[in-house]
């Protein structure tokens, strides 16, 4: 790989030590390309500078990227087809592999056991989405400029724009530091007309009253029925991927901004809930 060698994860005793351990080694990449402090971050210039080349490819349905080794040098692929702000984090995930050419995640007692092969493998996938989000978003550098912001949909899109990534990676990054009273909510349809819903909230306690929770949970309440409708009829109009921008709504003290998709099989909507 170049004179240059890639950060690596390391031996995992405890599942204490993911978090900084993500966080150490996204740094250690960030420093030894020259982009420490960098925003928002290059990964086709990070790649470049520890010799992995960087090209799209025609990939298997469901598959984004992957590292390929079929040289002296690994070679990222990614999908050409997805937006810009994917391609970033999917080259990122990429790299991120590059972390576990020595060890694998396995804690203690799951080494040299053959079964449990697809643990590992699903946990390496995870923290590689981990070192993505880290490398584009790191804590610090994320939590410096987001202190400036008043929590609403409009920062949101500002981050965005500064980081270069998805609003919803930005808002996924908020929930992962609880550093807004923010959930992220998605509902999605397949081909087969099958309804799939998924639903996170943060609250940080050092800014809300543990009885603003009730409170919370009610208005999203409100503000997740509002976006059941909005998603039920436009889908009954088949308009899911034709709409312009996203809606918004206040509901309560929550500012609600849902984004219509479509992605491969799936139609559907993401919404943002903000609480103000």
């Amino acid at each position: 790989m170049s004179q240059y060698s890639f950060p690596q994860f390391g031996l995992i005793e405890s599942g204490h030590v993911l978090d900084p351990r993500v966080r150490d080694v996204a740094q250690g990449i960030r420093s030894t390309c020259r982009q420490s402090k960098r925003v928002p971050f290059d990964p086709f210039e990070c790649a470049e500078y520890f010799g992995v080349t960087v090209h799209a490819a025609t990939l298997p349905p469901g598959v984004s990227g992957r590292v390929v080794f079929d040289g002296e040098a690994p070679r990222i692929e990614f999908r050409p087809t997805d937006s810009e702000r994917r391609i970033r984090f999917t080259v990122c995930h990429e790299l991120g592999h590059l972390c576990f050419l020595e060890r694998k995640p396995a804690y203690p007692k799951e080494r040299n056991i053959r079964f449990t092969v697809s643990t590992i493998q699903a946990r390496e996938e995870k923290l590689c989405n981990r070192i993505a989000t880290e490398l584009l978003m790191p804590r610090a550098l994320f939590l410096r400029r987001l202190a400036g912001l008043t929590p609403c949909a409009e920062s949101l899109t500002v981050l965005a724009g500064i980081f270069d990534v998805s609003t919803m990676a930005v808002a996924r990054r908020i929930c992962e530091l609880a550093a807004w009273s923010v959930g992220v909510a998605e509902l999605f349809v397949s081909e087969s007309g099958v309804k799939h819903r998924w639903w996170r909230i943060a609250v940080k306690s050092s800014i809300r009253p543990k009885v603003d929770r009730q409170r919370i949970d009610q208005e999203i309440g409100r503000a997740l029925s509002w976006v059941e409708r909005v998603t039920d009829r436009r889908a009954s109009h088949g308009t899911y991927w034709q709409a312009t921008g996203p809606w918004e709504r206040e509901v309560g003290q929550l500012a609600v901004r849902v984004w219509p998709y479509r992605r491969a099989q799936n139609i559907g909507f993401l919404a943002v809930v903000l609480y103000h």
